[in-house]
């Protein structure tokens, strides 16, 4: 009998009310976190991407957004059916969230380990006494120097990094068996960015923790996950294994990002952009979103979405260029559609 799921995400559709109408910024999308792996979700900001992390934590702010369809199933069990008391069970103490700011993230006015030692005492049931010793772990094991006198400090004497840590440690502190890391490395300088990385990837493998990183970074993706799922206007357009996604990417819009993806090896090359702009996702399209910014769309394209097709594995693309009935990229190439 094959392994269930960790966490099992199918036909997720997320709606925002505005005043100028609904957004559908979740349009059906499916994939899965396993035991101990890290799953990356990339895509250009708007794809859908931070609103995903939003609804596994039960976070879509209400009432002008709103779950419409799909579920969400953790060990088995729908979140999407869980009352608002069963969901706080779970989060923070099985599911637990990084965010992207760690200022923000952090409040102000409270010590970094009484932030810490909240989470702690709610879902563990332990003293203050002993969730502050355990915060003190918490802060060690994040790299934090003399945390024994750092527990005592506020937000704003830690650095930028430090700050990410202990938001790290919070996230920690319930031992829970999934992590969302919402671009836990954007507001990071280079060098620091590094070190959350080597820390996450080395918090996974002690802990075996499951990790999702939501990110638009493919560098980021490249060090730390195991499979990704490439997202555009609301909708999967390419999963698969890391390797397999940037050794043989299947998709129009993930050959777009490769292309603007600057690299160390081999010739200088300019950078090419993916032109034009998403669509709008009051109205959004019929067929695949990605056809006008597409060099090879055809007709089909603007009318339909196609069904994923599987390269084998994991790995999976919705483009109808994988159709049998559709011209060969290399026919495209010679009626004057590039590739390059």
């Amino acid at each position: 009998m094959a392994e269930q799921h960790l966490l099992t995400i199918d036909n997720l559709k997320v709606h925002f009310k505005t005043y100028e109408g609904e957004v559908q910024a979740v349009r059906g999308v499916s994939f899965h976190v396993d035991k101990g792996e890290t799953v990356a979700v990339v895509g250009e900001s708007g794809c859908g991407k931070s609103v995903t992390a939003q609804a596994i934590m039960g976070l879509v702010p209400a009432p002008h957004g709103r779950i419409v369809d799909g579920q969400i199933v953790f060990e088995g069990k729908e979140i999407t059916a869980m009352s608002k008391k069963e969901q706080l069970e779970i989060r923070g103490a099985q599911i637990s969230m990084v965010f992207q700011d760690p200022m923000t993230a952090l409040n102000p006015t409270m010590k970094v380990g009484r932030q810490i030692a909240e989470g702690i005492v709610r879902h563990h049931r332990v003293s203050r006494e002993e969730a502050h010793k355990r915060a003190i772990e918490l802060l060690r094991m994040v790299g934090i120097p003399d945390p024994e006198k750092r527990v005592d400090h506020f937000p704003h004497q830690f650095s930028g990094g430090m700050r990410q840590r202990v938001v790290i440690a919070i996230a920690l502190a319930c031992q829970p068996k999934l992590v969302i890391a919402d671009e836990p490395t954007t507001a990071l300088d280079v060098t620091i960015q590094a070190q959350i990385l080597d820390l996450l990837k080395r918090l996974q493998k002690e802990q075996r923790l499951s990790v999702l990183i939501i990110t638009h970074d493919l560098g980021v993706v490249a060090a730390i996950a195991h499979r990704m799922v490439v997202m555009y206007a609301g909708v999967v357009v390419e999963t698969g294994s890391v390797q397999d996604v940037f050794s043989h990417p299947r998709h129009p819009y993930t050959w777009g990002l490769m292309r603007s993806l600057p690299r160390l090896d081999g010739e200088k090359q300019r950078l090419v952009p993916i032109e034009g702009a998403p669509p709008d996702l009051l109205h959004p399209p019929k067929g695949c979103p990605f056809a006008p910014r597409c060099e090879f769309a055809m007709e089909i394209c603007d009318r339909q979405m196609p069904e994923p097709a599987v390269f084998g594995g994991s790995h999976q693309a919705a483009c109808w260029l994988h159709d049998p009935r559709a011209p060969r990229i290399e026919e495209l190439v010679a009626a004057g559609r590039q590739t390059e």
